[in-house]
Formats: C-alpha cells, sequence, structure tokens
C-alpha cells in the first residue's frame, strides 16, 4: 500500500515529514538488519502500556529468549521520552527566557538612546514640522514609527543570521533545522513591540518640543 502520512511536524530539529516507511521484508533485503526500527501505536491513552508489554514479549517469543535471559532488542517508550524531552526543555527555558528578556531589554535601552540623539539632532525639523501646522500625534506617530521600523530591521537581520545557523547544521550535522512561519511573526512582532515601546519617550519629548524654541536653538 502506498500513501502519504498527515504532517507530524519536527522531533528535535529533524522533519518527520520527509520520513519514507517502508515494509520490513524490503528493509531487510536492502539494508539487512542494520538500523532496523519497528514503530507502533495503541488504541488509546489507557491502552498504551498494555501494547509495550504485548510487543516486548512478542519480540522475546521472536527472539526465543528464555525467561532469564535479558532483552537482545531496544524498546522506546515514547511517554517516557516526552518526558524526558518536557524536562529538557524545561531546563533550557530557564536559562534562555531570562538572558532573552535581559537582551531585549538592553536591546530596547539602546534604541531609546539612538533615538533621543535623533531627536536632538533634529530639533530644527521638529520645530520646522509644527511650526507649518503639524501637530503633537503627528510627532509622536513618526518617530514611533522611526523606531519600531529600525527594531523590525534588526529583527529581519535576526532572522537571516538564524536561518543561516540553521542551514549550517543542516548540512554539517545532517539534522534538519526550520524556522516555522509562526516563529518568523513573532519574531518580527516582539521586535517591533520593543522598538515602538522603547521609542515611546523620544517621541514625547520630540512631541512637546516648542516650535518657537525649537527654532532658536538652532539657528
Amino acid at each position: 500500500m502506498v500513501d502519504i502520512e498527515e504532517k507530524r511536524g519536527s522531533f528535535f530539529g529533524d522533519s518527520i515529514d520527509r520520513h519514507v516507511y517502508i515494509p520490513v521484508t524490503t528493509h531487510l533485503q536492502l539494508f539487512g538488519r542494520n538500523n532496523l526500527q519497528i514503530h507502533g501505536k495503541s488504541h488509546s491513552r489507557e491502552t498504551f502500556q498494555n501494547a509495550i508489554e504485548d510487543a516486548r514479549v512478542a519480540m522475546r517469543v521472536k527472539r526465543r529468549l528464555k525467561g532469564n535471559e535479558d532483552d537482545d532488542f531496544g524498546l522506546v517508550n515514547v511517554q517516557e521520552l516526552n518526558n524526558q524531552i518536557d524536562e529538557f526543555t524545561g531546563s533550557i527555558a530557564k536559562v534562555v527566557i531570562p538572558i532573552t528578556l535581559i537582551t531585549l531589554l538592553v536591546g530596547g535601552i539602546v534604541v531609546m538612546n539612538i533615538m533621543l540623539v535623533s531627536v536632538t539632532e533634529r530639533t530644527f525639523e521638529v520645530g520646522l514640522r509644527k511650526a507649518v501646522g503639524a501637530t503633537k500625534r503627528q510627532i509622536l506617530t513618526q518617530f514611533l514609527i522611526e523606531s519600531g521600523l529600525l527594531c523590525a530591521l534588526g529583527g529581519v537581520l535576526g532572522l537571516l543570521l538564524a536561518w543561516g545557523v540553521c542551514y549550517a547544521i543542516t548540512v554539517l550535522a545532517q539534522i534538519t533545522m526550520t524556522i516555522t512561519v509562526g516563529y518568523i511573526f513573532l519574531a518580527l512582532f516582539v521586535s517591533t513591540a520593543v522598538g515602538m515601546i522603547a521609542g515611546i519617550y523620544p517621541a514625547l519629548k520630540a512631541a512637546r518640543l516648542d516650535p518657537i524654541v525649537a527654532l532658536t536653538q538652532t539657528t
């Protein structure tokens, strides 16, 4: 039977959707017993443990093992493996999340300082715009958009760097690494939001400039 399995995503960076399943007899003819794996599942979670025990008994009978002999095959319990993965990823998250938050905070401070310098250097421009009719809201919106775009550009550069790292790992380590569309939008959203939050104070400072004072200070 030839069929296509539903999408299952990736596991430890390895895309399961790229796997191909063949009959055991075909595998034995082509590759022998090297790297032979048999996958199985139960009808429900309640019967999963019983299914594992049944599989162990069937394998021992197939290999003609006596009651006091150890298994000469490996048996992977997916539930236990998932629990180990959850513990592993949880440990990583405890380290990565604080570092990420600190990085975002430092980046926001840097962007705020850049925008403050920009406001100082463009005092005459802001004063001139307000003198010809620009409102505080328009000035505020302008600088918020600029700070947001500045961080969004940084997010794009970060995604390009991440793509390069994933590609290098895929080629050198033969481990498929992927960046999903959801993470791309999340990275762009977070970077833009950080930029706009960091640009609030500089934007307010620019919006509150007195056009007369601003034009006088720069002439």
